[in-house]
């Protein structure tokens, strides 16, 4: 047994989540405590989970039922539950871990006191086709810039302090959007992330529906570009100065692409108002010139094929870094 709670938050997906824990019953080395927190499903999930353990998990597990409130507020009741473990883990309900994960991540964070997180590299399944490897080596010398400029899709391949999940504020209950990304540039403001050795986390993405299963929030939401870039927007209020200054150039990029692509979507969707508000303050972050008047001349266009500068550009900062040592 280890000292690491793991908190699976389900809602309507009664036979993906078998194969979930299914991943946590094969760990190598097994939890203290399994918790699943049942989001309200209708369908007998909570159930199922228990009769499913009942059979086959040899340490201790628990499901809490409540009634449906989001994944935020399903991990922040779970993460509630887990008395004084050291660790926890937060779980997505379709991912799937390898045998070693819990092993190898509890070895990356030994004897480093200054680490809040150890990091699994992970691989994503979208629709059932195997995209490559993301190696996420690049993450730990910097996570919160990585953060900024990828996204906060990381949390099933996380295995985390804590007393740093308590010290950062959990999760903000209600968001759709981001909340993965809001809650590790608060926890990474706290501390560092280790690299684990683990064999790729796998992320399932867009598979078939179970027949009471509802579309993921944040797939289904046509408001999620504008999410993402307000929730974006906001966290970096947050962020030391220092570290805003030393990577100005980058971030700055990194939100006025996220607020560019919440202007061509609300155009798409009729949303006019949203749109120049979301253009404003694309152009505002944007530190080039040239670049906030090509954006300005293919909205009016509709033509969004200027996004594809924004990519180019974060893309070869993340070359130009890896050459200072920034990003390995």
């Amino acid at each position: 047994m280890t000292e690491v709670a793991v908190v699976v938050p389900v809602y309507n997906r009664r036979s993906k989540l078998l194969r979930t824990l299914a991943t946590v019953v094969a760990q190598s080395k097994q939890p203290a405590l399994l918790i699943v927190v049942d989001d309200g499903s209708s369908d007998g999930t909570g159930q199922f989970a228990e009769s499913w353990l009942a059979r086959n998990a040899s340490f201790e597990w628990k499901v809490i039922r409540q009634a449906n409130a989001g994944a935020a507020a399903a991990r922040n009741a779970g993460f509630a539950a887990i008395g004084s473990l050291p660790f926890v883990c937060f779980l997505d309900s379709d991912d799937l871990w390898p045998p070693e994960f819990l092993a190898e991540g509890l070895h990356a964070i030994e004897g480093r006191d200054d680490a809040v997180a150890a990091i699994a590299d992970r691989v994503q399944q979208v629709a059932g086709r195997r995209q490559p490897v993301e190696n996420l080596r690049q993450l730990v010398p910097n996570p919160i810039l990585w953060i900024v400029c990828n996204d906060g899709g990381i949390l099933s391949c996380a295995l985390i302090r804590s007393t740093a999940v308590r010290a950062a504020g959990l999760f903000v209950p209600g968001m759709i959007a981001s909340e993965d990304s809001d809650f590790f540039i608060r926890l990474f403001q706290l501390g560092a992330a280790v690299r684990s050795d683990a064999t790729p986390v796998r992320q399932i993405k867009k598979a078939r529906l179970e027949p009471t299963e509802a579309p993921n929030l944040s797939d289904a939401s046509p408001d999620l570009p504008y999410l993402w870039a307000r929730h974006l927007d906001a966290a970096l209020s947050t962020l030391p100065k220092s570290l805003f200054t030393e990577h100005r150039t980058l971030m700055r990029t990194a939100v006025a692409r996220r607020w560019a692509c919440s202007a061509f979507s609300s155009r798409r969707t009729h949303q006019i108002g949203r749109a120049i508000i979301s253009l404003f303050y694309a152009v505002w972050w944007d530190y080039k010139w040239r670049r906030r008047g090509q954006l300005i001349w293919s909205f009016c266009r509709g033509n969004n094929r200027v996004l594809a500068y924004y990519k180019i550009k974060l893309w070869r900062s993340h070359k130009e870094n890896r050459k200072k040592r920034i990003w390995p």
